[in-house]
């Protein structure tokens, strides 16, 4: 099997799809061994057609040549001897450890003996056409031949002479692989302490989040209790100032809050920003401009920004990155962009790094799961990865990547500068809040269900169409006229159909005191059969 297994590896372009099968299944060695015999195989062949214009001796002096310059790239591309250089290696091994290196010479000798017969076979066919007599082809062919051992006889020695070399380059290597060996096992502690700390974090926030659901809920049942109590001593009191004979309601609206408050989302949210903010900055640094004012943007926040901010932070922590996301952006607010800090970029920058993290897990995930069912059909003992676990691996992947700050920045750098660049975005009106807003905007909603992605041009005239046709509605002229006589509160959901993309297109418009603020524009992942071409919705909310 090993000696089919080699035939293959030598057979050009054969050899090098199994080399792709190699590294496909994780086996890199087998993988290096078949690349580098199908490539050393081309090139052999290639030189001998390329030096029969000489005639067989040019060939077989050609494809040798040829052999040993692969052999030669390859030991340095892989980084260990390969072909006519690992038999210079094994000789000088043998010599070093007081071995008979005649094994090694021989084995040698042959690797560019065979060298010579490769090229001789193309050689003999540039020859045939040419119609020399089989006869003088054979004399050439036995001159040929001891020109070969006469040539694997100087390799040898050239191998002898060499020892030396190697003999003072073993010592280098070996504390050069100990080096790497002591670096990876270095990285390697560094993950698993990463890893353990986001593990301890994670179950430190869950253990915390039960504890606020119990004590909620302690809440709750007294305060129910404490009602019950007060209704039924206020029933036998007579009502002043009321001519009702019922008992006086709770006002259910100020005890009401965000929907998003009930899991204490924006209580985990202060939390996790503290404790992340003490591990980017440190402990003893507490007074850092770009951790000073992140944590000041958080303060004394309204019902309704609390409300917004939840929603995200609902959203992430349900999706399991919400750690990773907000690292991420603190690290990218102190380190690229400390004079842009506020609370809406920050909002904008989460949700921008959170769609990021999402389709590298996406990605990831839809790589790994081929690669693993390559894996599955050779060896039946495979193991599928569950789902959440390999999550959590490529999650952690993800966050632990040298360069992944700077990789996302220049995502963000190129969108803003693409963006800032594009007529069709300066000309809108309205328009988004911010170049923060826009870019997070247009890289979250550039996918169009079906239709793949559009650019930022195309994004950009789409929403120009929607506004256009909302600004043919008659509610919402006469909303812009009642804002441009006083203070107008009130946000517009506006949908269209559009027929290339069978789906509807939903721009939302929000009227703040004397602004008008393009809030967001995507086409909805949704499909309704009765929608038809010239098809409008809008919705109009006012405050």
């Amino acid at each position: 099997m090993n000696f089919l297994s080699n035939v293959v590896d030598s057979i050009p372009v054969v050899g090098h799809v199994k080399g792709i099968v190699h590294y496909a299944v994780g086996d890199c060695e087998g993988g290096n061994k078949a690349m580098y015999q199908a490539t050393r195989t081309s090139v052999v062949l290639g030189a001998g057609a390329a030096g029969s214009l000489a005639g067989p001796a040019g060939a077989v002096a050609a494809a040798m040549y040829a052999g040993a310059v692969t052999d030669t790239v390859a030991s340095i591309t892989l980084e260990e001897p390969q072909g006519i250089v690992k038999g210079c290696k094994n000789i000088a091994d043998d010599v070093k450890g007081g071995k008979n290196p005649m094994g090694s010479i021989a084995s040698t000798g042959f690797q560019v003996a065979m060298d010579g017969v490769g090229g001789l076979g193309m050689g003999g066919v540039s020859s045939a056409t040419s119609q020399l007599s089989k006869k003088a082809v054979e004399t050439g062919t036995k001159n040929i031949a001891k020109k070969v051992v006469e040539k694997a006889v100087v390799q040898a020695e050239i191998a002898l002479v060499s020892s030396h070399v190697y003999m003072q380059a073993d010592n280098r290597t070996k504390d050069e692989e100990k080096e790497q060996r002591d670096r990876e096992e270095r990285d390697r502690e560094e993950r698993e302490r990463q890893e353990r700390r986001a593990r301890e974090q994670q179950e430190q926030r869950a253990r915390e989040e039960r504890e606020q659901q119990e004590r909620r809920a302690r809440e709750q049942q007294e305060q129910r209790a404490r009602e019950e109590r007060e209704q039924q001593q206020g029933s036998d009191i007579p009502e002043r100032n009321s001519g009702s004979t019922q008992p006086p309601r709770r006002n259910r609206g100020n005890r009401r809050r965000s929907r998003n408050d009930e899991p204490g989302y924006f209580a985990i949210f202060k939390n996790l920003l503290k404790e992340l903010l003490n591990d980017i900055f440190g402990v003893e640094r507490p007074y850092t401009r770009s951790r000073a004012y992140i944590s000041q943007i958080f303060q004394n926040l309204s019902q309704g920004q609390i409300n917004y901010l939840s929603d995200i932070i609902e959203r992430l922590y349900n999706g399991g990155i919400l750690d990773e996301v907000l690292r991420l952006v603190i690290r990218m607010f102190s380190e690229h962009f400390p004079e842009d800090i506020s609370l809406l970029n920050f909002q904008s920058l989460m949700e921008f790094v959170a769609v990021y993290v999402q389709e590298e897990i996406e990605y990831r995930t839809e790589v790994y799961r081929s690669v693993e069912m390559i894996w599955r059909e050779n060896d039946r003992s495979v193991v599928k990865m569950a789902a959440k676990d390999l999550k959590e691996t490529i999650v952690s992947t993800i966050i632990n990547l040298a360069d992944i700050v700077r990789m996302i920045v220049d995502i963000f750098e190129n969108l803003k500068s693409g963006i800032e660049s594009e007529p069709a975005a300066n000309n809108l009106y309205p328009n988004f809040r911010d170049i923060f807003a826009a870019v997070y905007h247009y890289f979250k909603h550039r996918n169009v269900p079906g239709d793949g992605i559009l650019t930022i041009g195309e994004y950009y005239e789409w929403i120009r169409r929607v506004l256009e046709e909302l600004g043919g509605q008659q509610r919402y002229r006469d909303l812009v006229e009642a804002q441009t006589a006083g203070d107008v509160r009130a946000n517009v959901r506006f949908e269209m159909y559009v027929v290339v993309f069978g789906r509807r297109i939903r721009i939302v418009v929000k009227f703040e005191g004397d602004t008008i603020i393009l809030a967001s524009c995507f086409v909805r992942d949704a499909t309704f059969d009765d929608d038809e071409e010239g098809m409008v919705w809008i919705v109009i909310r006012r405050f």
